[in-house]
């Protein structure tokens, strides 16, 4: 089925994540979803950092969603994700991590994340529990940020390029 949206983007590794970043930097984009890649270089920034550093405490009712599908579905939901290699495309976030376009710089935020992206790469201890997904091991938590990075990325198209990605 094609619902005139691109092939879903695949990354196999962080170095191909930032190479797409600095692809979209060099060569600008067309934006099919809601956000530039300032906001969305933010959000993935975000959610980097909480794998590493900590999630912050939600608020209710986020808190009670949140613990109650990690006691119910949050296993399945993330094993779904892991076997596809993508994330719905109408999923839910954090409010915390919806970024307004104003003040952002493209250039700002991509260095951001990829300063950020580095630290997750030398990270050596265990990764924070996912309020969601529980405890995550190293290499199921890197391939969900990397099919997070997709799912993002994967709305921007580098301009002059006209295959899908």
């Amino acid at each position: 089925m094609n619902d005139g949206l691109p092939k879903p983007l695949r990354f196999s590794n962080l170095d191909d994540v930032t190479e797409r970043l600095d692809l979209l930097l060099r060569m600008g984009y067309t934006k099919t979803g809601q956000w530039n890649l300032a906001q969305i270089c933010e959000h993935l920034n975000d959610w980097f950092r909480y794998m590493i550093d900590g999630y912050p405490r939600f608020k209710f009712p986020l808190s009670w969603i949140a613990w109650s599908i990690r006691v119910t579905l949050g296993r399945s939901m993330l094993q779904k994700i892991l076997r596809n290699g993508q994330m719905q495309r109408s999923g839910a976030t954090v409010p915390e991590t919806v970024h307004r376009a104003e003040g952002l710089s493209d250039a700002d935020s991509v260095n951001r994340l990829k300063e950020t992206i580095q630290r997750f790469r030398q990270h050596k201890g265990p990764y924070c529990d996912s309020p969601i997904f529980g405890k995550l091991p190293a290499d199921n938590g890197m391939k969900l940020q990397l099919i997070h990075c997709a799912h993002h990325l994967g709305f921007l198209i580098p301009k002059g390029d006209s295959k899908s990605c």
